[in-house]
């Protein structure tokens, strides 16, 4: 991909980050705007991005929010590898190469990180929840909640 188009891309990344809505982020993240930049604070101390190099290959992913941005897309779209290749704009061998860094950063990020802890309701508020499901889907008796574990590992 030229570096043009790489410009191009950088540009409609940061546009999003700066001007998208709540419902872009929650569709593209799972996150709203304010929880993403939240955790992109956080997720900043652990993921080494190096300095621009002044010879070779500029590198493909140069911010925070894209490399977050990448690993959350991943998990929450039903996109295959090659197609996120072309939305970021990074070749395949790249795109594994990054989201295998990525995703150990976010691991680190996510460790004692009250937010991202998984809390279970009091077993009465298991009981109010389960008679709301219930009411709306009949046939799943007993059940409060649901966990999607699409690429997780």
């Amino acid at each position: 991909m030229a570096s043009e188009d790489t410009d191009v891309l950088l540009v409609l990344a940061d546009a999003f980050v700066r001007y998208g809505s709540d419902i872009n982020f929650l569709n593209a993240t799972s996150l709203t705007k304010s929880s993403f930049r939240q955790l992109l604070r956080r997720f900043a101390s652990y993921y080494y991005i190096p300095r621009a190099r002044s010879r070779g290959r500029p590198l493909k992913l140069r911010y925070h929010h894209q490399v977050l941005g990448l690993v959350l897309c991943f998990y929450v779209g039903s996109m295959e590898l090659s197609s996120l290749s072309m939305l970021f704009a990074v070749p395949p061998s790249t795109l594994a190469r990054t989201l295998r860094r990525v995703e150990e950063a976010l691991s680190k990020t996510l460790e004692k990180y009250s937010p991202a802890r998984i809390s279970w309701p009091s077993p009465s508020h298991q009981v109010e929840l389960a008679k709301l499901v219930e009411a709306r889907e009949p046939l799943l008796k007993h059940t409060f909640g649901f966990i999607d574990g699409k690429n997780f590992k």
